[in-house]
């Protein structure tokens, strides 16, 4: 056993089990990060979310810019797994992320 306890998480453990990994599970790279990496990112990114919530007005541009970068970042570093886990804990879904980052992926016209 890899010391996790997945009944912590319903969604990991469903899409473990619909996609047919429970040998797997305890290799399979959650984050794609070292531990130290990760907490420089956790602390950077509370560090933006401080600056989002200040009266300065660059600040909270520059905590604009900072967290499309995050975003990105994490998105690419998480394993979709523990992404939907995530999602699920803060009662959002895939649609309410998409409408936070809508500036990202510009709409097509399809007129």
């Amino acid at each position: 056993m890899c010391g996790v306890d997945f009944s912590q998480y319903p969604i990991v453990n469903d899409l473990i089990k619909t996609c047919d990994m429970d040998i797997d599970r305890e290799h399979i790279l959650w984050l794609n990060e070292t531990q130290t990496e990760a907490a420089v990112l956790l602390a950077e990114m509370h560090l933006m979310c401080k600056a989002a919530l200040s009266d300065s007005i660059p600040l909270r541009l520059r905590s604009k810019v900072s967290s499309n970068y995050y975003h990105s970042t994490i998105n690419s570093k998480v394993h979709v797994f523990a992404a939907n886990q995530a999602l699920s804990d803060l009662g959002m879904t895939e649609k309410d992320l998409s409408k936070l980052y809508s500036h990202k992926r510009p709409k097509l016209n399809v007129n």
